[in-house]
C-alpha cells in the first residue's frame, strides 16, 4: 500500500486541473506510468536480456490489459434514477519509450472520456489487471454541510505496521489496483500482486 497525501495530492490536483484531466484518472495514470517504468527496468536488466519473455529493446511497445469498474449512466434519464449504474469494461493501455507522463495521462483520460473500451470478457478476465477507483463525494450535503469521509475506516493505519506479505499457490490475475480516497487530502494506492508476473525486483522499481 502507498499513501499519497498533502503536497503530493495538491500538486497532482493543480496539474490535473491545468490539463483538464480528472484527478482520479491522473492518479491512475501515474500508477500505470510507474508500472510501465518498473517493467521496462526489469526487462532491460542484464540478467533478463536473454529471456525472451522480458527481452527486447527500449523501443518496444508495452501494454497493460485492464478491467475497469466504470460508471455507465449513458442512457436517457439515467442521471435521475437510483441504481447501480456501473459495470466492468476491458481496455488496453499502450506505452512506448517516447511516452511522457503527461502524454500517458492525456491518453488514459481520452480513453475513459470517449469510452474506448470493450465489453467485459469473463474468459480472459483472469489475465487482466483489475482496477477499482473509490473516490469520496466531496460535495457538502444537507443543511449542516456534511462531507463523506473514510477516516474512521483507516483509524491509525499510518502508524500501524504494514500488512504481512502473503502468497497463494493457486493461479490468480496479474494485479489488482485499488485507488481509495480517505479524505480530500489523502488517497491510498493498494496493489495485490501476482509474484509470477510482478516479482520482487519489479516491486523495488515501482
Amino acid at each position: 500500500e502507498v499513501l499519497v497525501e498533502l503536497g503530493a495530492v495538491a500538486s497532482l490536483r493543480r496539474s490535473s486541473r491545468r490539463h483538464g484531466v480528472p484527478f482520479d484518472v491522473a492518479l491512475l495514470s501515474v500508477v500505470l506510468g510507474a508500472t510501465f517504468r518498473a517493467l521496462a527496468a526489469l526487462r532491460d536488466a542484464p540478467q533478463q536480456r536473454g529471456n525472451s519473455a522480458a527481452g527486447g529493446n527500449a523501443e518496444d511497445l508495452m501494454s497493460l490489459p485492464l478491467t475497469l469498474y466504470a460508471p455507465m449512466r449513458d442512457g436517457d434519464l439515467n442521471d435521475g434514477m437510483l441504481g447501480l449504474f456501473s459495470d466492468w469494461r476491458d481496455a488496453t493501455v499502450p506505452c512506448s519509450a517516447q511516452t511522457t507522463v503527461l502524454g500517458l495521462c492525456l491518453d488514459v483520460a481520452e480513453m475513459i472520456r470517449h469510452r474506448r473500451w470493450g465489453v467485459f470478457d469473463p474468459i480472459q478476465n483472469s489475465e487482466r489487471i483489475l482496477v477499482n477507483i473509490l473516490p469520496l463525494d466531496e460535495q457538502p450535503r444537507g443543511q449542516r454541510q456534511f462531507r463523506q469521509t473514510r477516516a474512521h475506516e483507516y483509524g491509525n493505519k499510518r502508524l500501524s505496521p504494514g500488512r504481512e506479505r502473503k502468497a497463494w499457490k493457486q493461479p490468480h490475475r496479474p494485479m489488482r489496483v485499488t485507488l481509495e480516497q480517505e479524505s480530500p487530502e489523502a488517497w491510498w494506492v493498494s496493489l495485490d500482486i501476482n509474484a509470477d508476473r510482478f516479482p520482487t525486483a519489479w516491486c523495488r522499481g515501482f
